[in-house]
């Protein structure tokens, strides 16, 4: 399991470096386009290029985010409880978010198998929106692995086995 679990962190850390770019990119799109549309060239497709890199951002960090314990939490009932407590709690929490975004995953793949075969693209610059589809759900799958590995980690506290 450790070394599901590190691959898992490596693979969030090299997605969180691509979600920067990501905003990186967005940044130069938008500072390009206010420039360009002075001039009255404005990007064509820039609202198109802001929705992929915007998804690409989101789910590219989430892995990352959730192992780096960056999310906001509200723990002030549960900081009170018992460590083993904690533990259960975080448990099933974890496995929660587990579900989820394996649903998640599941209906990405099937969204982006069904816009290859559809051949769909955006409207103005005819990009298949599949590519990005794809990349969604693969980081989701690695933020299930990372969920998973701590579902399994809490559930071994709380159980009193060492981890």
């Amino acid at each position: 399991m450790q070394k599901i679990e590190q691959a898992a962190r490596d693979l969030a850390d090299h997605l969180h470096y691509v979600a920067g770019a990501s905003v990186f990119a967005m940044v130069l799109v938008t500072c390009a386009d206010v420039v360009l549309r002075l001039f009255r060239h404005p990007i064509a497709g820039s609202y198109e290029i802001m929705a992929q890199l915007g998804a690409v951002a989101v789910c590219f960090s989430l892995a990352h985010t959730t192992y780096a314990k960056g999310h906001v939490s509200v723990s002030f009932l549960v900081q009170r409880l018992s460590t083993r407590v904690q533990n259960m709690v975080d448990a099933v929490t974890n496995l929660a978010g587990l579900a989820l975004f394996a649903l998640a995953t599941w209906k990405l793949l099937l969204k982006a198998v069904s816009q290859q075969v559809e051949g769909q693209v955006s409207l103005t610059l005819h990009f298949p929106l599949y590519f990005t589809l794809y990349g969604m759900a693969f980081s989701t799958a690695v933020l299930c692995v990372v969920l998973l590995s701590n579902v399994v980690r809490h559930a071994r506290k709380a159980a009193g086995k060492r981890s």
